[in-house]
């Protein structure tokens, strides 16, 4: 197992909304360490969520100060894994692949008039040059539909359920970076 640590600032409590489907809330920021504008350069949220029974969840969530860009890291079993996923994407964020996302802004979550919790889901884009993940929502279906894009050839990777959506992507991802002497 990789030896990795974030390169982030501690995590801080934080909750923005009172929902019993919330557990907990905890934000840290990335600053560059070459850039001496005490600005983050990187805002990091971690949301505990239980959204049925017996179900919980740890979404983790980035927002990209410059350009004002919203993704999604991923959702993940543990604490562990989302931690895991933050160290590789303090360390570069190039290594892990973090889905752009316009379906909420930022702090990507929000409480409908009815009370009820809505979040940002791992659904998006990653693009780097001309190869891309793409991410969506399956309308017939609970489960979210995966598609790696190079150029002009599209691979269809399958349909999963969120979080196994996203160990998919990163195993695909990370095989074909393993594999890849440029990368």
């Amino acid at each position: 197992m990789r030896n990795l640590q974030a390169n982030t600032k501690p995590w801080d409590e934080w909750m923005s909304l009172d929902h019993p489907a919330l557990l907990a809330g905890f934000r840290c920021d990335h600053c560059d360490s070459l850039v001496d504008s005490g600005e983050p350069v990187w805002r990091y949220l971690l949301v505990q969520v239980s959204e049925s029974v017996g179900e919980i969840s740890w979404c983790l969530y980035a927002l990209e100060q410059a350009q004002n860009k919203t993704y999604v890291l991923g959702v993940f079993d543990t604490r562990d894994q989302a931690e895991f996923y933050l160290a590789l994407h303090s360390d570069n964020p190039l290594k892990v692949p973090a889905l752009l996302t316009d379906e909420l802004q930022w702090p990507m979550l929000e409480l409908t008039t009815g009370g009820q919790l809505l979040r940002a889901r791992y659904q998006g884009v990653y693009k780097v040059g001309l190869k891309s993940y793409r991410v969506q929502a399956n309308e017939e279906s609970d489960l979210l539909t995966l598609w790696y894009i190079d150029r002009y050839h599209t691979e269809y990777l399958g349909e999963a359920a969120e979080k196994e959506a996203c160990l998919k992507i990163y195993s695909h991802f990370d095989a074909r970076l393993r594999g890849c002497k440029m990368c």
